[in-house]
């Protein structure tokens, strides 16, 4: 959206702005996620040492924290990326001459409204409430920030 506001509909330049801050989201999403629950699982096993007086370094334990933490971190990573190339794929498909640029734009938005209910309602369900609510407060967010960027450009 903010590419279509700023007046760049390039479908080329709309696929790498998609893939740039998909590759950033997911690193950030690895990244932090690992820093995360490696901090949480070293105080773990630091509390499980104290109570059993033993050092845990290189146990069956502390390797399985140490996976644990790496597949975390990797879930989160794809979780942070994946919904990024969402809306570039209108535009691979504007690229090849099978969706005007227009069509690409309105297919990506909708796109993103439907993954950002989803998201809402799956956080609803969740955390036992109601799930529409949830998907239109997400719905809702997700406008304010292209009114934000509109003002902004």
């Amino acid at each position: 959206m903010g590419l279509a506001l700023g007046g760049t509909i390039d479908p080329r330049t709309v696929m790498n702005a998609c893939v740039g801050a998909s590759v950033a989201m997911g690193i950030s999403g690895l990244w932090g996620a690992y820093i995360a629950e490696r901090a949480e699982r070293k105080r773990q096993m630091d509390e499980l040492e104290f109570h059993m007086k033993r050092d845990l370094s290189g146990s069956v334990l502390d390797r399985a924290s140490t996976a644990t933490a790496v597949w975390v971190s990797v879930v989160d990573a794809f979780a942070a990326a994946l919904p990024g190339l969402v809306p570039a794929v209108p535009f691979v498909l504007a690229s090849w001459g099978w969706l005007s640029v227009e069509a690409a734009t309105l297919v990506a938005v909708a796109a993103c409204v439907m993954l950002l209910f989803f998201l809402g309602t799956y956080i609803g369900r969740v955390s036992g409430e109601n799930p529409w609510v949830h998907g239109a407060l997400m719905v809702a967010t997700g406008l304010l920030i292209v009114a934000v960027v509109s003002l902004l450009l």
